[in-house]
C-alpha cells in the first residue's frame, strides 16, 4: 500500500483505494444521516491516518472547527467500533466490502474520496523471470479485477 515507487522492485497497481463514511445500521436506532452535515450530530470515529476535513471538504462541506471524537491508530480496531455502533468511520473500500456484504456496515454517501495511495503487487526486478512468481502474479491482478 503506497504510491508504488519502491526502489529495486516491481510495483503492479493492483486496486485504487478510496473512503467513505459507514457506520453500523442499527447507530442511532436506524435513523442514519441523510447527508455530510448530518453526520456532524453523530459520533465520529478517527482514524489518525486520515482526515475527516478532507473528506467533507472533498464532499463539498467547509468545517470551520475541530472534529472530535474517538480516535484509533489500528483500523481494525476503528471498524470494529464502527460495526459494533459507536459511530461513523471512514471506511477503506477494501477493507469494509465484506461488512458492507454482509449488512453489517452501511454506506452513508455515495462521495468517496480517492487517495494517491494504491494497493500493489510488489516483488524484486530479480525474481521477474520466476515460473512460480509469474504464475501468482498473474493470479493476484485477475483476483483484484474481480474485486
Amino acid at each position: 500500500f503506497g504510491t508504488g515507487d519502491w526502489k529495486g522492485l516491481r510495483a503492479i497497481k493492483l486496486l485504487h483505494e478510496e473512503f467513505f463514511p459507514v457506520c453500523s445500521p442499527s447507530l442511532n436506532d436506524g435513523r442514519l444521516p441523510k447527508d455530510p452535515a448530518s453526520m456532524l450530530s453523530q459520533p465520529l470515529l478517527i482514524d489518525r491516518n486520515l482526515s475527516w476535513h478532507a473528506w467533507f471538504r472533498s464532499a463539498g462541506l467547509k468545517l470551520d472547527r475541530d472534529i472530535v471524537g474517538t480516535s484509533f491508530t489500528d483500523t481494525n480496531a476503528l471498524m470494529e467500533a464502527a460495526v459494533t455502533g459507536q459511530g461513523i468511520a471512514l471506511g477503506r473500500l477494501s477493507f469494509t466490502r465484506s461488512d458492507i456484504l454482509a449488512g453489517k456496515l452501511v454506506r452513508l454517501s455515495e462521495h468517496s474520496l480517492r487517495v494517491s495511495y494504491c494497493h500493489y503487487a510488489v516483488y524484486p526486478i530479480a525474481s521477474e523471470s520466476s515460473p512460480a512468481l509469474v504464475a501468482f502474479r498473474d493470479w493476484l491482478i485477475e483476483e483484484a479485477h474481480r474485486a
